[in-house]
């Protein structure tokens, strides 16, 4: 009997040991996940879309546009954790009245902007040249595509709304054209990155309703948190960072 205990025993610790080291394997390949900016890889050089084509910017520059998106995207997350207490404070807003002619049942919804601002969006950097080899030299015509983004089930009822409240154009697209000399020096790999900087709307939809549940009263029956990001066009493209990147390896995005 007892030895049948520590034979159960042994065999217990000796599967505990393996699924420890199964977890830690898997943790460390997560870890070691390459991303832009690591493994060897070096911004060299920095640049801003203007009016005035690409203007270059210092590494204070480029920190100061990420850390002022930081900070407002911590007052945007405390203000939408406070939704529903702000939600009537928020100013400048024309009282919604029932659209003409809807029938019986008349639901609409109306978009009260609390903040918007420009901020780059890091989620969305993308390499815009291919890798250039060591020691070797090319040129690149890069085109890029952008659209806006919004985190609620888009249909006409928030179309119009967020047409009322920001403007016919706020739906349009962008496209970053330029064509990119990229020159590797001997003992590293080269290439160019693009991070588009982007209109951040935010606020409150609320979701009216005038019929016979709501006693033919303008009422609002729901409201929820909106975040939206458009295009910001500068000198006819869409505005952003170009970077320029040298690596010790090939990138892996």
């Amino acid at each position: 009997m007892c030895i049948y205990r520590q034979s159960r025993l042994i065999t217990s610790l000796l599967l505990a040991i393996t699924l420890c080291l199964i977890i830690t394997s898997v943790g460390s390949a997560n870890s070691s996940e390459k991303k832009p900016g690591s493994d060897g890889q070096k911004i060299v050089k920095s640049y801003r879309v203007t009016e005035n084509g690409l203007v270059e910017l210092t590494l204070d520059q480029v920190a100061k546009l990420y850390k002022d998106g930081d900070i407002v995207e911590k007052n945007k997350n405390n203000i939408k954790s406070n939704m529903y207490n702000i939600q009537n404070n928020i100013k400048g807003i024309v009282t919604p009245q029932a659209p003409a002619f809807c029938g019986t049942v008349c639901i609409w919804d109306v978009y009260k902007q609390s903040h918007s601002y420009l901020t780059p969006r890091p989620t969305k950097r993308e390499r815009v040249t291919p890798p250039v080899s060591p020691g070797g030299k090319v040129s690149f015509s890069v085109n890029e595509s952008y659209t806006w983004e919004v985190n609620l089930t888009f249909n006409s009822n928030l179309k119009k709304a967020l047409d009322i409240a920001l403007g016919g154009s706020w739906s349009q697209s962008s496209q970053y054209q330029q064509t990119i000399n990229v020159e590797a020096p001997y003992n590293k790999y080269a290439w160019y990155d693009f991070t588009p900087i982007m209109r951040n709307s935010y606020g409150i939809t609320e979701h009216w309703e005038n019929s016979y549940y709501t006693s033919w009263k303008d009422k609002v029956q729901s409201t929820e948190f909106t975040d939206i990001y458009m295009v910001n066009k500068v000198g006819g493209f869409q505005d952003g960072i170009l970077q320029y990147v040298e690596s010790d390896t090939p990138p892996n995005y």
